[in-house]
């Protein structure tokens, strides 16, 4: 965010919140302005700075490795934002530190993060999905409003955009893996202000005994089950089976303790002795001992892979395909996810406090299956309006399936008045949908472009195949992801539409990129047509589907 402030100025007001040090690019008449703060708990060095960005190797004691973080004022001018990718990228190539790329990009990268005004071109978002690509960035998740900027104009002049983020590499999200983005309040900007928490500590939550599939790869699980399970058990069948269940779950936990607790202690002192080894002259009796030693590092690599999988809820993805850097990505970004650190109520008003946030899920749970889902495409008069809300009440009082009002919605036609709409809205006292809102995973309306409509197709897809996943999974794991996640993505819309034929070449291309270079957008060198990857196996093609061909299946 531009600071437009000389540094005299932002000197005074460094000192007032005592931070130590500080660097500053002074802006350019009224426009621009970049200042970076920090204290002295933190050893950090600029290497780098200019009018779009402030580049600086951080070294802090708390964590093992130092790390790159580049704070970003993209240029607002098309052509010189391209030109900063360009030079972002450029740092990507010579970059061998886990980066942080935060602030201001003035872009984005799908149609969901901008409200009003005219929609953006695929081009330009298609330009904004390269770059992180490229620099094989992952959006790290954010908690708070979703737009951080507005034109703070009224009516349907407004306009809000999410341009600023936080993206980050796999290497620093593994530094980081409890790391959270807050989105704060707009106040005296027009900007929100973006807080990076790298250390956010778990809150305690009561331990859920779960069967870990590692066990099955000991041969004396099965025995630890049984010996269990066969104790004698006084009651009715219900009380036998949980105190089987409770036994079993107390002996497999002491079990696993003595048997896996300290397997990562193993793997060093196997990692030590094969080193030992490998140092020594040749001789038969040390070749089969390395084997013997590699063997049973491999089984402790495979627990390790198989803990990964399983805590990362990847279920299309199987485990031994040397994919535990994937493993590791995919948990670490479902623990943030499942960090609720503040929660919005139905006035607007943040939570945060943890008794606030606990009576705010109850509240909405207790009513979440209350309504029934009704569609009515009536004319829009206020007699039908009231015909219709007595028809309803009466249903419900009859069938015990009260409609909840709350959760329904109502849609106009464009030729309709701004007064009528009122009228009708207040009669049946429902919210508007929105122009944006899906039933069932489609759009409720739909413009003159087709485009536009299936965007959101588009946009899941490309959110599938981010280039940071390429370095994390192997080839077979590339196909799995491509065959059971990619390509199913646009199957429901497929069976209610017609899909244009440019959509279905535009996924094709987005696939068969990723596969060959490991980026939706970027082409690498494509060593065989794709008409032949779509081929099955035993014709010599990978088993690809072409989505013209799913498109006319259905």
């Amino acid at each position: 965010m531009e600071t437009m402030n000389k540094r005299n100025t932002l000197e005074r007001i460094r000192r007032s919140l005592h931070f130590n040090n500080g660097c500053y690019v002074d802006p350019i008449g009224k426009a621009g302005g970049l200042a970076l703060w920090w204290t002295d708990e933190v050893n950090l060095d600029v290497r780098f700075s200019s009018k779009n960005l402030i580049r600086c190797i951080v070294n802090w004691p708390r964590i093992s490795s130092p790390f790159l973080i580049t704070f970003v004022y993209a240029p607002p001018v098309w052509n010189d934002r391209m030109r900063f990718w360009d030079r972002l990228k450029a740092i990507a190539g010579e970059n061998g530190y886990p980066w942080l790329c935060v602030r201001d990009l003035n872009d984005y990268g799908a149609q969901a993060e901008k409200q009003g005004g005219m929609p953006c071109s695929r081009g330009r978002m298609g330009q904004f999905h390269s770059l992180m690509s490229d620099c094989e960035f992952m959006d790290l998740e954010f908690k708070g409003p979703s737009y951080t900027w507005s034109n703070n104009q009224e009516g349907e002049n407004n306009i809000r955009i999410r341009l600023d983020r936080a993206m980050a590499t796999v290497e620093w999200r593994n530094l980081f893996p409890l790391a959270q983005v807050l989105h704060e309040l707009k106040v005296g900007s027009d900007h929100c202000p973006l807080v990076v928490k790298c250390r956010v500590p778990l809150k305690k939550v009561p331990f859920i005994f779960k069967f870990e599939v590692k066990w099955t790869t000991h041969v004396d699980c099965s025995q630890v089950i049984g010996s269990a399970w066969s104790e004698p058990h006084r009651g009715s069948d219900l009380f036998r089976l949980a105190q089987k269940l409770k036994k079993c779950k107390h002996a497999l936990m002491d079990w696993s303790k003595k048997v896996f607790g300290k397997d990562r202690m193993m793997l060093k002192q196997l990692q030590e002795r094969i080193k030992l080894i490998q140092t020594e002259d040749f001789s038969q009796e040390n070749l089969q001992r390395e084997r013997e030693l590699v063997k049973e590092m491999e089984v402790l690599y495979l627990r390790e892979e198989m803990a990964l999988h399983q805590r990362s809820r990847i279920n299309w993805l199987n485990y031994g395909d040397k994919n535990s850097a994937f493993f590791h990505a995919c948990m670490n970004q479902r623990r943030q996810r499942n960090q609720l650190v503040r929660l919005k109520d139905d006035s607007g008003i943040w939570i945060e406090d943890e008794d606030g946030i606990n009576e705010q899920i109850r509240d909405f749970f207790t009513g979440l299956f209350v309504g029934a889902e009704a569609r009515d495409f009536s004319k829009a008069e206020v007699q039908n309006c009231v015909k219709i809300k007595a028809i309803l009440k009466e249903y419900g009082e009859a069938s015990g399936q009260k409609i909840n009002f709350e959760k329904s919605g109502i849609s106009f036609s464009a030729n309709m008045c701004d007064i009528d709409k009122q009228l009708v809205r207040d009669v049946l006292d429902v919210p508007m949908i929105k122009g944006d809102a899906k039933y069932l995973g489609l759009p409720t309306e739909w413009g003159k472009s087709k485009t536009e409509a299936y965007a959101f197709i588009v946009e899941k897809t490309l959110g599938k195949l981010q280039g940071w996943k390429q370095k994390c999974m192997s080839m077979g794991g590339k196909e799995t992801m491509i065959k059971s996640v990619v390509q199913t993505i646009p199957s429901y819309a497929m069976s209610c539409f017609l899909l244009p034929k440019g959509l279905c070449d535009k996924l094709n291309s987005y696939v068969s990129n990723f596969w060959w270079k490991g980026d939706a957008e970027t082409k690498g060198i494509h060593w065989c047509s794709w008409d032949k990857m779509a081929k099955t196996k035993s014709e010599g093609g990978m088993g690809f589907r072409n989505f013209r061909a799913m498109m006319r299946l259905f």
